[in-house]
């Protein structure tokens, strides 16, 4: 297991996870396969946050980790460690939606 507290995001982006989906029968389908436009990601690292234009941190993060969310892994970058152990890259303002904490599986 990789451990990702040694990465630090700069900025406004965000390390994912991506939540791997699973079929009826408990077959694990890669995300190159799956038929959705959004994937389902934790997030396990945040950067600091975004410069305002006189180079003060006004805009802050509005991510946490463990938040769960549904991103377009077209627009992240891939950022693999090991054969098995792939994260996302991706800017804050490209995250499509955050699940509510209600509706996060333990």
């Amino acid at each position: 297991m990789v451990d990702v507290s040694k990465f630090s995001p700069l900025y406004d982006n965000v390390i994912l996870e991506p939540i791997k989906e699973t079929s009826r029968g408990g077959i694990e389908i890669p995300l190159s396969a799956q038929q959705q436009v959004l994937t389902k990601a934790r997030v396990v690292a945040v950067g600091s946050g975004k410069f305002d234009v006189e180079n003060k941190r006004s805009v802050p993060m509005t991510l946490k980790v463990g938040d769960v969310v549904y991103i377009n892994t077209y627009l992240g970058m891939k950022l693999k460690l090991d054969p098995k152990t792939e994260f996302i890259v991706q800017k804050e303002e490209e995250i499509r939606v955050r699940l509510s904490e209600t509706d996060v599986p333990a």
